[in-house]
């Protein structure tokens, strides 16, 4: 397997985690910036990663979930229905990659 993909799959499953463990907590607590900003941030590594390995259609549906995040991000506040995995809301937007077994 290649360095880079080994690295990013390894990588990877600890950003979804990370990130499904910040949007259970936005559900209790929508106005946590914290919370929030880590979430977002890991989107955003996410969509990078996926760059480098060329995993486009990935790369394609972080972006749309970045811009689906964008207007709680601007207000602090995050409204919308969280789905109770980050792999479930990665699966329902295309991303196949992430529910690789570890």
């Amino acid at each position: 397997m290649d360095e880079f993909l080994e690295q990013f799959l390894i990588e990877s499953r600890e950003l979804v985690d990370q990130a499904t463990d910040d949007l259970l907590a936005l559900e209790k607590a929508p106005a946590d910036v914290e919370r929030f900003d880590d979430a977002f941030r890991a989107f955003h590594t996410l969509k990078g990663g996926a760059g480098i390995v060329e995993f486009a259609a990935m790369q394609e549906a972080l972006h749309c979930a970045e811009i689906d995040l964008r207007p709680a991000r601007i207000e602090h506040v995050f409204t919308a229905p969280i789905p109770q995995d980050m792999r479930e809301f990665c699966a329902a937007r295309g991303i196949q990659a992430l529910a690789l077994p570890a």
